[in-house]
């Protein structure tokens, strides 16, 4: 229980500090504001040293207000000059977007040469913040590298594969490779076995083969399929001796010949 207890007075002190912290900061940030608006007013007013001491005690705070360092160096610049490195801090914070204020409208009431150094200080400033963000970038896109157009891709090397080349493949899963002798004794690869004592440069001739169409001595070509005798033709029917059965002829019994007519 006294543990709880001093968890609860810890987690309330740290809330209360940080509660503090901000109020402090938000009183601060109110008061250098005040400040500010107070230096501006002198500023109008021809008060240009009181201007130039309240506007430093702004710009000493760690503003990011552009606008302070507007003011501070045309007060300075009225009291006898040395405000152009307030006009570049001020138009450096502008550029980068530190704090976004109206400058315009602040400045609407100052002219002539005075606002010419400070519309100089903010375009020069804007170059330079552009510059930078492009020298940035092209930092960034060298570290990316970029393929070379002109380069010709290659090939992936095949290895192995059902269809494919034996490169890859174990010794017992490659095509066996072809016997020079045996493969000579066969009459070449794919070709009919020949006779290994054949010379093939000799000058006797060879001995020519049979010929299956070859005729025989009248000049007629055999017939394979000849017979001695003349077939038996086997539609063939005798007609030395007619048929005389004819079931429909007059010779037999005509059941409906003769006889009692049932309907006389």
């Amino acid at each position: 229980m006294p543990r709880l207890k001093r968890f609860l007075a810890m987690a309330m002190l740290a809330g209360f500090s940080s509660t503090s912290l901000s109020a402090n900061a938000m009183a601060q940030s109110n008061a250098m504001a005040e400040l500010y608006g107070m230096g501006v007013h002198a500023y109008f007013g021809h008060d240009y040293v009181q201007a130039e001491q309240m506007l430093s005690q702004v710009a000493a705070s760690g503003t990011k207000d552009s606008r302070v360092f507007y003011f501070l160096g045309l007060a300075r610049e009225m009291n006898g000059g040395g405000g152009q490195s307030d006009f570049d801090t001020g138009a450096r914070l502008e550029a980068e977007g530190h704090r976004v204020v109206n400058v315009g409208s602040a400045l609407s009431r100052v002219q002539g040469s005075l606002r010419g150094k400070i519309e100089q200080a903010r375009r020069s400033a804007r170059v330079a913040v552009l510059q930078e963000k492009l020298a940035k970038m092209a930092e960034r896109a060298s570290k990316v590298p970029v393929p070379d157009p002109m380069a010709v891709p290659t090939q992936p090397e095949v290895t192995s594969g059902p269809f494919g080349t034996d490169e890859g493949m174990a010794s017992s899963e490659k095509s066996p490779a072809a016997d020079p002798e045996t493969t000579a004794a066969a009459g070449g690869v794919g070709g009919a076995a020949t006779d290994a004592t054949t010379d093939p440069f000799s000058d006797d001739p060879e001995p020519a083969a049979a010929d299956p169409f070859a005729t025989d001595a009248g000049g007629a070509p055999a017939d394979p399929f000849n017979n001695s005798g003349p077939a038996a033709d086997p539609f063939n029917t005798d007609t030395s001796a007619p048929d005389t059965s004819d079931p429909f002829s007059g010779g037999g019994s005509d059941p409906f010949s003769g006889g009692d007519d049932p309907f006389k």
